[in-house]
């Protein structure tokens, strides 16, 4: 499963508005690896600046949706147990609704913030 992971990466980093091909790719991952310096080119910036951080960003961000999910179905011993069942969901949905309402939506986290505080307050009720 982790090559997969692996190889769907790479070949991710090669597609985008800027095509770039693999063994380019692989190459420039390669000379970043080992400490190899090179000219750093539009297309290692373009690696390594913009494709690279998205890529593992959403790995890490999936990882915590995934950790999180089994920490809830732990603490409330239900296998079964997810935002949608319990409410958590409609809470947070009620929050975001409410920092629209309220004009929080032009701040950078309001509504986020928001959301967040309706979610829990329907875990602590629940």
């Amino acid at each position: 499963m982790f090559l997969i992971l692996l190889i769907l990466g790479i070949v991710s980093l090669s597609v985008g508005s800027v095509h770039i091909e693999l063994n380019r790719v692989f190459n420039a991952l390669v000379r970043a690896l080992t400490g190899n310096p090179s000219v750093s080119s539009e297309e290692e910036l373009i690696l390594f600046s913009v494709r690279l951080p998205r890529i593992l960003f959403a790995g890490i961000v999936g990882a915590t949706l995934s950790l999180g999910g089994v920490i809830f179905q732990a603490l409330l011993r239900n296998p079964l147990a997810d935002p949608y069942i319990l409410g958590i969901s409609g809470g947070s949905a009620l929050g975001a609704i409410i920092g629209i309402v309220m004009g929080a939506g032009s701040f950078y986290a309001g509504v986020p913030l928001l959301a967040f505080i309706g979610a829990l307050v329907t875990v602590l009720l629940v």
